[in-house]
């Protein structure tokens, strides 16, 4: 999971971690939207499945 968007013209991206589910990715994506640095770009976060 990581949290990406353009701030001032350049991209951030911070990594989050890998996490066994995507249920498990959606809850600690629900913690860190309350979170300074990420509640203001709330809607970036992206969660991609690896095998």
């Amino acid at each position: 999971m990581q949290h990406s968007f353009i701030n001032n013209g350049c991209e951030e991206t911070k990594i989050i971690g890998i996490f066994s589910t995507e249920e498990k990715a959606n809850s600690v994506v629900e913690e860190y939207r309350n979170i300074a640095g990420f509640s203001e770009y709330a809607d970036y976060f992206y969660i991609d499945a690896y095998e």
